[in-house]
């Protein structure tokens, strides 16, 4: 299963959509558990959803976000020992602080973090990156039908063995009618170098028809 469920409307308004009650939540986590849904993604500045996904226990691999000194307070909120991934959330905070990169790396040595990576935005950062020879395991960037300029970095990504995660497949939201959400998930699907997708979700019924859709399109 290549889904992803984003998690920031666990903790939070966000994109004009209020946060999802406790109990929503825990029906959430539990159909997407169901249905395969492997990893939950989720960041320091998603308000408290660290702490309410802890209270379902270690069901799901975590990726969360944050800028490194955060991590500590993540894995006590998510009530972890380790996680399976950690994204530099803020690139600008990593360019005037790019010890934090080797720092990054120190915590994955001792096995707090199987997977380092950046969340970005611009195919411009990823190229900064490599340029300076960072090795990273995960790249988190928004990609959908309106914004394809940044899949042309996707196949070197690939060759290097870095997970391509993409998020915003619906345009933050601008693309929620049902055929709209077929042609998302179609345009995504059909993307060979894709290796995840994050999707986030409003309310139960919202995450039924996401997976109904994905399946029937079928996604991995």
């Amino acid at each position: 299963m290549k889904l992803i469920l984003g998690t920031v409307q666990f903790g939070m308004d966000y994109a004009g959509n209020k946060q999802i009650n406790k109990k929503e939540i825990f029906k959430i986590l539990e159909y997407a558990y169901k249905n395969k849904i492997k990893i939950l993604d989720t960041a320091y500045a998603y308000g408290n959803s660290e702490e309410l996904i802890s209270n379902f226990g270690d069901k799901f691999k975590i990726i969360t976000k944050g800028n490194v000194l955060n991590l500590n307070n993540s894995l006590k909120r998510l009530k972890r020992k380790k996680i399976y991934g950690y994204l530099i959330h803020d690139f600008g905070y990593f360019l005037h602080n790019e010890l934090i990169w080797y720092r990054l790396k120190q915590f994955k040595k001792k096995g707090k973090i199987e997977k380092i990576g950046f969340s970005l935005y611009t195919l411009k950062e990823i190229k900064y990156l490599l340029s300076r020879n960072i090795k990273f395991d995960i790249i988190q960037v928004p990609y959908n039908i309106y914004n394809k300029k940044i899949s042309k970095i996707f196949p070197l990504l690939k060759e290097k063995g870095i997970e391509i995660h993409v998020r915003s497949i619906f345009a933050r939201g601008d693309l929620l009618e049902k055929k709209s959400i077929e042609k998302c998930f179609e345009f995504i699907i059909k993307n060979k170098y894709i290796d995840k997708i994050v999707i986030g979700i409003n309310c139960l019924e919202h995450l039924k028809e996401n997976i109904e859709i994905y399946n029937k399109l079928g996604g991995d």
